[in-house]
């Protein structure tokens, strides 16, 4: 739930772009790319939820924002090559060269844990 300035509750989508409240991410778009920039909320399990997967790697530059909205789980994040633990209410900023897909999973064997995920994409024009 969320409050607004009018202090009522209401229910926010998990595919509302809230990229001015939480996602300050600055792109820094390179010549001959085309960026993009979105948010997922999701839900880490222990056994693994893919949230991201590229079709093509090798022309996907990114820059991910993720936060670990539980009070109690640590989350782990795979990012093709980068592994990094994020304990609850923490966030952390990895970027990556070449993305192949992006893993959340709950490091709980019985709970789960909400994540919000804000990507700035940069993906290699075609012609180039």
């Amino acid at each position: 739930m969320c409050r607004n300035n009018n202090c009522e509750y209401f229910q926010r989508d998990d595919f509302e772009d809230i990229r001015d409240e939480v996602c300050d991410i600055e792109s820094r778009c390179c010549e001959g790319f085309v960026k993009e920039q979105f948010t997922i909320r999701s839900t880490a399990t222990p056994a693994g939820v893919v949230v991201y997967d590229s079709s093509d790697p090798a022309t996907t530059r990114a820059t991910i924002k993720i936060r670990n909205l539980s009070r109690t789980v640590s989350i782990r994040v795979q990012a093709s090559p980068i592994d990094i633990v994020i304990a609850p209410n923490q966030e952390a900023v990895i970027s990556v060269a070449q993305l192949n897909a992006v893993v959340i999973t709950a490091l709980s064997t019985t709970m789960t844990a909400r994540v919000l995920l804000c990507f700035d994409l940069q993906f290699d024009s075609l012609g180039n």
